[in-house]
């Protein structure tokens, strides 16, 4: 089961996030908690976000169950990079 998710439509949440990632992200930690899924595109998986320290702490130092698939690698890379926290997988 996945964290809870906004039911508005999903090309609303993509404009949003792209205008504003800062203040949507706040609004859905503040509504759904501080682990949330998010639809970022029709041929992508769902992303799960979290600003919880004690997950995020686990999440960067479990390469074995955590990772950044590679094509929401490449989703991100333009805009930060290839050795990103966000976008790196493995032990890089």
């Amino acid at each position: 089961m996945m964290p809870p998710s906004p039911t508005t439509p999903k090309i609303l949440q993509m404009l949003q996030w792209l205008a504003n990632p800062m203040t949507f992200m706040d609004a859905c930690a503040a509504r759904y908690g501080d682990i949330f899924t998010l639809p970022l595109g029709a041929k992508l998986a769902p992303v799960v976000f979290t600003s919880n320290p004690q997950a995020l702490q686990e999440i960067l130092t479990d390469s074995k169950h955590f990772e950044a698939p590679g094509d929401t690698n490449q989703l991100f890379q333009p805009f930060l990079g290839d050795r990103s926290v966000i976008t790196v997988s493995g032990t890089r």
